[in-house]
C-alpha cells in the first residue's frame, strides 16, 4: 500500500494554484472531503486527485462504475480506554498519536497496517488509517471519513462490451468473496454506474 498524504487547507491551495479561501469554500461545499485533528481541517491526498480527475474529465465521454467504498478512521486500542471520540481527541496532551506523516510531536507510520500495529502493541494510543488494517491488528477502529474506489472507463463504441464484462465481474460473486476475505469494504453499490458523461 502506498503511503497516504494529508494536507492542510494551505498546501492543498498550493497543489491546486488556488487561494486557500477558494479552498475553504471547496471543503464547505462538500467538494472535497477533510477530517479534522484538533481543530485543522486535514485533506487526503487521494481525494485531492480524485478532484483533479473531475475536472480533467469534464467533457470526455466516461462512464464511472463503482468498485468499492472503504473507512478510513482511528485506530485505538481494544475497548478505546482513553475514550478517543473524534479526530479532535487526537490533539490531547494525553494521547501518543502515531502519525503517517512526521509533525511535531509524533512518532512517523509507512503504512496503515504499522500504524495499526504500533496501537495494537501499545506503542501508540491511536493512528489514522484504514478499517481493513484494524482487522488485522485487532484493534478498535473509529470510522472518520470514507473512500469511495471508482473505475473511470472511456466510453467508446468499441468499449460498450468491455464496461459490460467489467460491470459483471465487479457485481460478481467471486469477486465480493476476493474483498470479503481482506475486509473492511463496503460493496453494497459495487458495480454501480455513479457518474456518465456523454
Amino acid at each position: 500500500m502506498s503511503q497516504d498524504t494529508f494536507y492542510t487547507i494551505d498546501e492543498v491551495a498550493k497543489l491546486l494554484r488556488v487561494s486557500k479561501l477558494k479552498v475553504y469554500d471547496m471543503v464547505k461545499k462538500r467538494e472535497l472531503p477533510f477530517f479534522r485533528v484538533g481543530r485543522q481541517i486535514r485533506i487526503d491526498s487521494t481525494d485531492i486527485s480524485r478532484f483533479k480527475v473531475k475536472k480533467l474529465l469534464m467533457g470526455v465521454p466516461v462512464l464511472v462504475i463503482r468498485l468499492s467504498r472503504q473507512y478510513r478512521g482511528i485506530y485505538v486500542q481494544r475497548g478505546n480506554p482513553l475514550r478517543i471520540q473524534n479526530s479532535n481527541d487526537l490533539a490531547r496532551e494525553d494521547i501518543c498519536y502515531y502519525a503517517r506523516n512526521p509533525g511535531p510531536g509524533s512518532i512517523s507510520a509507512s503504512t496503515d497496517l504499522e500504524a495499526a500495529l504500533q496501537v495494537a502493541n501499545g506503542a501508540a494510543d491511536a493512528s489514522i488509517g484504514i478499517e481493513s488494517c484494524a482487522f488485522k491488528a485487532n484493534v478498535d477502529f473509529i470510522p472518520l471519513t470514507e473512500e469511495l474506489h471508482d473505475l473511470v472507463v472511456l466510453r467508446t463504441p468499441q468499449n460498450l462490451k468491455l464496461i459490460g464484462e467489467v460491470a459483471d465481474i465487479i457485481r460478481s460473486e467471486p469477486f465480493r468473496k476476493e474483498l470479503s476475505v481482506i475486509g473492511g469494504y463496503d460493496l453494497t453499490e459495487s458495480g454501480r454506474v455513479v457518474y456518465e458523461a456523454i
